[in-house]
């Protein structure tokens, strides 16, 4: 019964009896010559620190754009409303450009590849 508060403290933090267990049995010494202050010993020397509880972060402000209602990160409109979400025609083009430049060079490398030894083997 003495012991008894020392184990509340640990049910407290929010440890449970596996964890008592562990504390209290592992590693025990050959000869124990009062259990009591054994346990007693333990208890106090391997009590975990107090947890803290957890302090919330303050969330970030949010707005509504006001154009749509969408929410946001800051005052005014969204940037789909506003158009920064679209490319600009030009990078559209260039885009397209590019893509179709890398094609043709693939289909290029691809038929100037010489049949390898097998190629001929096989038919």
């Amino acid at each position: 019964m003495t012991l008894a508060p020392l184990v509340a403290l640990w049910l407290e933090r929010g440890l449970g009896s596996r964890d008592l267990s562990f504390a209290l049995l592992g590693g025990l010494p050959e000869r124990v010559h009062s259990a009591s202050a054994f346990l007693r010993d333990r208890l106090t020397r391997k009590l975990p620190p107090a947890v803290e509880p957890a302090v919330a972060s303050p969330r970030p402000r949010q707005y509504e754009c006001s154009a749509c209602a969408r929410p946001t990160q800051h005052e005014g409109t969204c940037r789909t409303c506003a158009g920064a979400d679209t490319a600009p025609p030009d990078a559209v083009d260039e885009r397209a450009r590019t893509a179709t430049r890398g094609r043709a060079l693939v289909r290029a490398t691809l038929s100037d590849r010489q049949p390898g030894p097998l190629a001929g083997a096989r038919a």
